[in-house]
């Protein structure tokens, strides 16, 4: 079975898509956005680090929260395998959080209050 390259996963309460060389990860309460590898890398298995931010409550749109500087370091390691991407974030001021997103499959995030 082919792997899918970067494109669009969502899951329950989260979002990921390729825009530009970048990861958008769109949450519930926050959004992140990180700069991708070129290519996949072997197995499947990478590690990215970006920002995550929390402009108002959520969803939050990589639009809405451009210009805050909210911004904290957000740690992401991920593994694709076969039609599944399993996401790990770690960033100050929450839990980590585990995530199995669908390639091309919803829902995504949800309001928060």
């Amino acid at each position: 079975m082919k792997t899918p390259a970067w494109d669009s996963w969502s899951g329950p309460g989260i979002s990921f898509t390729q825009v530009a060389g970048f990861a958008d990860i769109q949450l519930d309460c926050a959004m992140i956005r990180a700069p991708l590898p070129h290519g996949l890398p072997p197995a499947g298995k990478f590690v990215l680090e970006g920002d995550r931010q929390s402009a108002h409550p959520g969803p939050q749109l990589v639009e809405s929260a451009n210009g805050h500087s909210n911004a904290v370091p957000a740690h992401i390691m991920g593994k694709i395998a076969g039609k599944r991407l399993l996401l790990s974030i770690m960033s100050p001021g929450i839990k980590k959080a585990n995530y199995i997103l669908v390639h091309g499959g919803g829902p995504g995030p949800f309001r928060c209050l």
